[in-house]
């Protein structure tokens, strides 16, 4: 859903009495057989997934590929396949494929979570042969990607140039409570105490629900509360740590401690009332984890500004970064 299928579904379906085209939708087996989507005498073609080694081949056999995706997409590699392969993106407005889809120029870009502007873009594509060439030709342009090199280059640059601030503080340990798993939670929490380890300073990685959290964070220097929920019981420890003397941090990767940007996500359009409402209510939670910290520490230059003007906490950026383990 998040990927726009039920979007895609709405827009194809409106275009059945026009003739001349067909789209292969890749891996809909699922959603095809959860909603009763009668294919039969349709343009639409079900095909399975396919093996990464086959992407030149499926690329080759079609003119256009179209990503309707009703999420925020951060990157977007399916957008800078095709383009390098030299067929125009439809797209959404989702931030990602829009970095390297040029409007009318490579392809088309549509508002996101609405099926009649990607009809009407895929229909201006199947009636004027003429523009889909153009898009054609545009998408041939060289695209720049940087190369894991340049990317490696210029983490280094990057680490090169920052001061480190450890030294003009007595900072000898340092407490991390998360929130999450996974990836994130190594990203912002296990490769940063890796980087203290690299300067000598400890630190100590725990779920914001560990019994022994408080005596815990307590024993840091500083305490780091990264992705974690508001609860009666986190503020009161949170109140006591404050009360004495260690700060906390916030530290968060994505903008959900601002409720204003529900009207900004169309995903919270599509999901049912009730899942929508406790997605918000997170918002909140964290919101007030946040306000009830010292400091603010964000992973982008944009998400440093937004915090600090929404809260007037002082804020930081601590880029993303890799591990010493290869």
């Amino acid at each position: 859903e998040m990927k726009g299928i039920a979007v895609l579904r709405e827009a194809v379906t409106s275009m059945q009495g026009l003739d001349g085209w067909t789209l292969t939708a890749v891996g809909i087996e699922d959603h095809v057989a959860d909603t009763g989507w009668d294919l039969e005498g349709s343009p639409v073609v079900a095909s399975p997934p396919f093996a990464p080694e086959e992407l030149p081949g499926v690329l080759a056999r079609h003119d256009v590929l179209v990503l309707p995706s009703v999420m925020r997409e951060t990157y977007s590699l399916a957008t800078r396949e095709a383009l390098s392969a030299g067929l125009p993106v439809v797209c959404t407005d989702t931030l990602g494929p829009e970095e390297v889809v040029d409007h009318g120029v490579n392809g088309l870009v549509v508002p996101a979570d609405e099926p009649v502007a990607l009809a009407a873009a895929l229909r201006s594509l199947v009636e004027d042969p003429d523009r889909l060439a153009q898009l054609r030709d545009g998408a041939r342009r060289p695209l720049s990607v940087r190369s894991v090199a340049d990317q490696a280059e210029g983490l280094e640059a990057r680490f090169a140039s920052i001061e480190s601030p450890v030294a003009a503080r007595n900072v000898s340990h340092v407490a991390f409570v998360v929130g999450i798993e996974g990836a994130p939670l190594r990203y912002r929490a296990r490769l940063p105490a890796e980087a203290l380890g690299l300067l000598g300073i400890t630190s100590d990685v725990m779920h914001y629900r560990d019994p022994d959290l408080l005596v815990r964070a307590a024993a840091a220097d500083v305490v780091v509360a990264y992705r974690v929920p508001a609860t009666p019981q986190l503020l009161e420890q949170m109140a006591a740590i404050r009360a004495g003397g260690v700060p906390i941090a916030f530290d968060v990767d994505d903008l959900i401690v601002d409720p204003g940007i529900a009207a900004e996500i169309p995903a919270l359009r599509i999901l049912p009332p009730a899942e929508a409402e406790l997605w918000m209510q997170g918002v909140n939670r964290y919101r007030t984890t946040l306000e009830a910290c010292d400091a603010y520490i964000g992973s982008t230059q944009m998400l440093v500004d937004r915090v600090h003007e929404l809260t007037g906490l002082p804020a930081h950026r601590f880029d993303n970064g890799v591990g010493t383990v290869l």
